[in-house]
């Protein structure tokens, strides 16, 4: 079982059903950042993306109604950054296999990052299976 229980998967369900309102999301992003008590992930979304472009998420055009999740630290030490991000992509990478007609009708890219590192593809519609 995941570290997270599926809240992930639920959060992904609900931003799916914001952009699907939307006519012109064609990338999201998934932010983490560090806090106090642990990790906080978001979703933003833009009409543009590029696959050369790391800055194309600061170009927010869509805001799903759905809050960040918090991961704290109350059950569990704090994990390293990098097993964070590898988590978080995995269970991603598990909610959008999940809901693949819906993804592929809305979006053409998604991508997962610490705010202030590298962007890691979890999507891209001209691909079968990011990984």
């Amino acid at each position: 079982m995941s570290v997270y229980d599926g809240r992930i998967r639920e959060w992904v369900s609900r931003i799916f059903t914001d952009v699907s309102s939307k006519k012109v999301i064609h990338g999201l992003y998934f932010g983490i950042s560090e806090i106090v008590d642990g990790y906080e992930m978001r979703c933003t979304g833009s009409k543009r993306f590029s696959r050369t472009d790391e800055d194309w998420p600061c170009i927010v055009d869509f805001v799903p109604t759905v809050a960040p999740l918090l991961f704290d630290n109350s059950t569990s030490p704090r994990a390293h950054w990098t097993e964070v991000l590898a988590s978080l992509k995995h269970e991603l990478l598990q909610a959008f296999n999940s809901q693949k007609s819906s993804v592929a009708s809305h979006i053409a890219y998604a991508a997962l990052g610490f705010d202030d590192g590298s962007l890691v593809t979890i999507y891209d519609v001209t691909r079968e299976n990011v990984r």
